[in-house]
């Protein structure tokens, strides 16, 4: 099954999407060039045929099998405790952005066991390897913005030093989504700089950027900025 899986992958391979791939995500190094629809598409038929034998196959894998192995996990139906090792069974296969980020809009189980996972969650930041951190607060912008939740999502931002650029840039996509539910707490941050330098300006930069924020605010927020000094030599 797997090979003609990939056969018919092939089949769908278009030129320009390989070229957008290859742009946009740096790390990739092996990728055909298949529209997202078209893989989803490809993993709902496997899971109803036999979707253990897809996800066990992992010898040099292309990008877009990886992404259909991720999107079987996101339709299984399972409890609690074996999504918990799917999820990790696939994390080590994460090697950039786009696998990360793609297989988090999959994970709608999640929304059914969110308090049970919150904290599985935070034991995976214990992991440092850069894309499974960058998962959880991907994971986190995604289904626990609520009251519940929020400031230990901000406190573990405020803690976290990383400066690895994915983890940065996650850490400020996190605060950016926070700050348009709870505006006054992402304020209360940057008002005070209790972040470092490159995550707070990132932060800045994620919410002036998005279409919800006002001329008004992007103003405000822009004075906020750390500017970094610089020597001049004459």
């Amino acid at each position: 099954m797997f090979y003609d899986v990939r056969k018919t992958l092939f089949s769908l391979q278009e030129i320009n999407v390989l070229a957008y791939d290859k742009r946009v995500i740096p790390e990739i190094n092996n990728v055909i060039g298949v529209r997202i629809p078209k893989l989803r598409k490809i993993a709902k038929n496997i899971v109803r045929e036999n979707y253990c034998e897809y996800l066990n196959f992992g010898e040099n894998l292309y990008f877009e099998e990886l992404v259909i192995q991720g999107m079987i996990i996101g339709l299984l139906n399972l409890n609690v405790e074996n999504f918990k090792k799917y999820i990790d069974f696939y994390l080590d296969k994460i090697s950039n952005w786009a696998l990360c980020d793609i297989f988090v809009g999959n994970l709608k189980n999640i929304k059914k066991y969110k308090s049970d996972m919150f904290d599985y969650f935070f034991n995976i930041l214990l992991d440092g390897n850069e894309f499974k951190k960058r998962f959880v607060f991907v994971v986190f912008l995604s289904y626990y913005i609520e009251e519940e939740y929020v400031d230990k999502l901000i406190s573990t931002v405020i803690g976290d030093n990383d400066s690895r650029y994915y983890v940065v840039m996650s850490k400020a996509w996190l605060l950016s989504c926070i700050y348009f539910k709870f505006k006054d707490k992402v304020l209360n941050v940057l008002e005070n700089y209790k972040l470092d330098s490159t995550t707070h300006n990132k932060t800045i930069q994620k919410i002036v950027e998005s279409l919800k924020c006002s001329n008004e605010e992007k103003v405000i927020l822009k004075t906020m900025k750390i500017i970094f000094a610089t020597n001049n030599r004459h």
